[in-house]
């Protein structure tokens, strides 16, 4: 062995992650491996030194099985690592190493290198294709693999994509490839040779697997394979599936044949009224999920947005109250099909919870614990919603069988908890009936007047004098109690499983939105008067650790019920952060104690997601004109993570309006001039536009319009600087105010800058205000961002689109509030493994003096 030198240790890809330090020091003890053709490496069983990268040629991994005979089970080539297992777990090597080809390999001692690495949460990704492990790992058809196993499949999963309408492949083509559907669906129907048969087409969808019937019987295909959406596969070679086949035959027949996805979903009585070729297109919309012992499969207190159906497994639901521990309210329990109990109505028993959250908004009523290894049905809203569109069914037929879902089936977690979120009333309709009654009065009066007037004049055989006036009268009075009506229509409250919110409507004048987390909700009291009493009404009075103090729900029906459901509510809003901490700790002390156990990953949707297109890099002969762009009017602006909004252009244009008549009409004069002045000295008829036919071509007057212009331009440029430079920003940190003040005219390029700004930790609450009826019919309005902190009040002013503002803020206090909450529990739990270290050597200490 030699040692190696800077530059080629530079090229290994772990370097680039580590510091200076860290490099210099593992420097001298990296060293260059020669192989030749045919040599060993290193044997299967023998301990592990080193972890060795591939610099140049190919080295094979040998495994040699139960009986003796030696498969192999991956190439490492260029750019490839060998002995990963042994770093992940300091085992003695799984495989056996063989040069296929002369190779040279750096040696990294273990010693030195698993200190380094165990300091970063991403270092597995340099040894490992981690996504697609991580995504493996959650198939239902490898619960039998090892995570070892599934490491090495996903050396030889190819990723591939599909658009819509893509064959993957066609009746007659080869079976060179088993797949696994990572997302998206793909569809299969029998070649035009096979007789048709009730239970095609075949829907396959995330989690799902194909193309193994034809492979493992070296056949050509028997159906042609469309993707039916935009479809993401993991396509697994012929030669390693049927290696797969040889080792776990038995096992993975048993697998292979593990979910029974039409049955599950006969079972719940929402699908009750589908026909079966409705059922087998729910098929394609479902994901099927693997999960371990300990994983938690729905929070308390979470938005609930899916079905689950417990296929095989076991699990518990607790139930979180206050600050004790979570206890046990039920237990579901399944098996595969091939073990199913039968219900008494004649169908397999089913283990379900969520099926309301396919319908409506609501919260998780309870926290769901795999106890076993599991097999998990989920269907998703958005796939729901997407399948209904797709078989031309609406939601209101699927309702009614909704009602026998209590009848049938294993109610879900969350029944005896349940929230009827979202939840929106208006005002009580003794609201409306004071407003509209005192007009509703006066209009008869009116009536009555007018019946009198006309009685009388035709008995006078005259006209009547205030019929017209009255029925103006009338349709004043009409429009004004239908406008009362409407906006008691407009102003509601709400409870929603993130937040209570106020919307306060006046229609074509403004509108204002008051909206509080239910984690800050602190109290709810109710008042009610006498004749609230009588007829069901009143006050819901709710008290925020905000600064915004209180949120009142005035007049409103049924209060004590309102009392109640936000508080419980708010309940599990905190109850679910207490999961979600405990949750946290769990998987601290599973990376402390497991650091190589590899986590399932489960997509939330069949759908794939489109990415955004990358904006194309523009010629530097254009940066002149991108300098130029700058100037233009942009009221919002997004980049590098940030959003900039200026005022509206109603705001520039109050700013600037008399200066850009100004400038308009010093131009037109100085056209009008210029004119009159070139046709002249052509010596062709004199072209003079208004003023000039009154005045007279003077060339005195030519110079001092060109001066004025000048000016006028200045003024005008003056007043968009200044209005383009006050802005409003909001990064994943903060919300900035910047309002520049410019020096005196005409020196625009001179200013002083006031920049207020406030970490998104101090943000209290984030309320909307739309001022007017011009405000709403263009579109304007206030966003007030109110702070904990010295910066207090932050005024969005005259942005433009207000609620898509108010919206994009809340959405990044969210997200910071959640990733500063874990960075918190980062922190704090940063130094467990010095705690387990100490614990261990209290104990051995505390064993050995025993002894």
């Amino acid at each position: 062995m030699a040692q190696v030198t800077l530059e080629r240790f530079r090229k290994i890809p772990l370097t680039t992650r580590l510091t200076e330090e860290q490099v210099m020091a593992l420097l001298p003890v990296v060293e260059e491996v020669s192989l030749s053709k045919g040599d060993v490496l290193f044997q299967q069983g023998m301990p592990a030194p080193s972890v060795y990268f591939v610099e140049k040629g190919r080295v094979a991994e040998v495994e040699r099985d139960r009986s003796g005979r030696e498969i192999v089970v991956r190439y490492a080539v260029q750019g490839e690592y060998l002995g990963r297992y042994a770093l992940v777990t300091g085992q003695p090597f799984r495989v056996s190493a063989v040069a296929e080809e002369d190779s040279t390999l750096l040696a990294i001692p273990l010693r030195y290198l698993q200190p380094l690495l165990f300091a970063h949460s991403d270092w597995r990704s340099w040894f490992f294709h981690t996504d697609i492990a991580a995504r493996l790992r959650a198939v239902p058809l490898l619960i039998g693999f090892s995570d070892w196993d599934i490491y090495r499949l996903a050396d030889a999963v190819e990723v591939q994509e599909y658009a819509a309408g893509s064959p993957v492949f066609r009746a007659g083509d080869e079976a060179d490839s088993f797949y696994i559907v990572d997302r998206g669906q793909v569809m299969q129907t029998p070649s035009p040779r096979m007789q048709p048969q009730k239970d095609w087409p075949r829907y396959f969808a995330t989690g799902n697997h194909f193309g193994d019937f034809s492979l493992q019987r070296g056949k050509k295909r028997q159906a042609d394979a469309i993707a039916r959406l935009p479809t993401r596969l993991f396509r697994i070679p012929g030669p390693t599936m049927v290696a797969l086949l040889a080792d776990r035959a038995r096992q993975l027949a048993g697998d292979q044949a593990r979910v029974d996805v039409l049955g599950r979903l006969q079972g719940v009585p929402l699908f009750a009224t589908l026909d079966d070729q409705q059922l087998r297109l729910l098929s394609g919309y479902v994901c099927l999920e693997y999960h371990r012992s300990g994983d938690i499969v729905a929070r308390q207190g979470e938005a609930a947005t899916s079905l689950m159906i417990l296929d095989e497994g076991e699990a518990v639901v607790r139930l979180q109250t206050g600050r004790g521990l979570p206890r046990p309210v039920a237990y579901m329990k399944a098996y595969g099909r091939r073990a199913a109990p039968v219900a008494e109505a004649g169908g397999a028993e089913v283990e379900y919870f969520g099926a309301h959250a396919l319908l409506a908004d609501e919260m998780r009523g309870a926290t769901v614990e795999v106890t076993k290894p599991s097999v998990w049905i989920v269907l998703n809203r958005a796939d729901f919603e997407r399948f209904l569109a797709d078989a031309g069914l609406r939601v209101e037929g699927l309702k009614q069988a909704r009602q026998a879902e209590a009848q049938g089936g294993t109610p879900p977690p969350s029944s005896e908890d349940d929230l009827p979120l979202p939840y929106k009333v208006r005002r009580h309709w003794i609201v409306p009936v004071a407003h509209v009654l005192p007009l509703v009065v006066i209009m008869f009066l009116v009536v009555m007047l007018i019946v009198a007037d006309v009685t009388s004049a035709m008995s006078h055989g005259a006209q009547s004098a205030l019929m017209w006036l009255g029925i103006f009268g009338l349709g004043a009075l009409a429009l004004w109690a239908l406008y009362r009506y409407v906006d008691w229509r407009n102003d509601t409250y709400e409870v929603t499983n993130e937040a209570v919110i106020h919307t306060e409507k006046k229609p074509f004048i403004s509108e204002e939105r008051y909206e509080i987390p239910l984690h800050q909700i602190q109290n709810v009291n109710i008042f009610v008067d006498i004749l609230g009493r009588q007829l069901g009404y009143g006050n819901v009075a709710i008290d925020t650790a905000a600064a915004k103090g209180q949120i009142f729900f005035t007049i409103i029906p049924e209060p004590a019920y309102v009392q109640e459901l936000i508080q419980r509510a708010s309940a599990k809003a905190r109850s679910g952060l207490q999961v979600q901490r405990r949750e946290s700790i769990r998987e601290q002390l599973e990376d402390q104690l497991h650091p190589e156990r590899l986590k399932p990953f489960v997509p939330d949707s069949v759908q794939v997601q489109p990415e955004p297109e990358p904006q194309p890099p523009s010629s530097d002969r254009f940066a002149r004109f991108r300098t130029l762009g700058g100037w233009l009017p942009r009221l919002e602006i997004r980049e590098n993570g940030r959003v900039v909004w200026r005022k509206h252009w109603i705001n520039l244009l109050q700013r600037t309006g008399i200066q850009a008549l100004a400038m308009l009409l010093a131009l037109y004069l100085l056209l009008a001039f210029a004119l009159a002045s070139a046709t002249k000295s052509l010596g062709m008829e004199s072209v003079e536009l208004p003023p000039v036919s009154l005045f007279g071509f003077q060339g005195w007057l030519f110079f001092l319009l060109g001066v004025l212009s000048f000016f006028a331009i200045l003024w005008f440029v003056y007043q968009y600087v200044d209005w383009r430079n006050d802005i409003y920003i909001v990064t994943d940190n903060e919300v900035i105010d910047v309002e520049r003040d410019l020096a005196i005219f005409p020196f625009f390029f001179f200013y002083t800058e006031s920049r207020r700004q406030a970490s998104l930790a101090n943000v209290q609450y984030v309320d909307l205000n739309v001022p007017g009826p011009l405000a709403m019919l263009l579109n304007y309005g206030n966003v007030i961002v109110q702070t904990a902190g010295a910066e207090g009040r932050l005024d969005f002013l005259f942005v433009g689109k207000p609620r898509r503002v108010h919206d994009e803020i809340l959405r990044r206090l969210a997200v910071y509030q959640e990733r500063q909450s874990e960075r918190e529990f980062q922190e704090r739990w940063g130094d467990m493994a010095q705690w387990f270290e100490t614990y261990r050597d209290i104990q051995q200490q505390t064993g050995s003096q025993d002894g």
